[in-house]
């Protein structure tokens, strides 16, 4: 996925101004029910 990050986003990671993060999102399954919830984000 494609995030348009502002100056607040992009400050989480230690950066200034604005720019594009990217990510995905997973489900991690135990026992075959849904057990974890991912949001993987990187701004490099």
């Amino acid at each position: 996925m494609r995030i348009d990050a502002g100056t607040e986003q992009m400050a989480w990671f230690g950066e200034t101004g604005t720019g594009v993060l990217y990510g995905r999102l997973a489900i991690i399954h135990f026992d075959g029910k849904p057990a974890v919830e991912l949001l993987e984000v990187v701004c490099r």
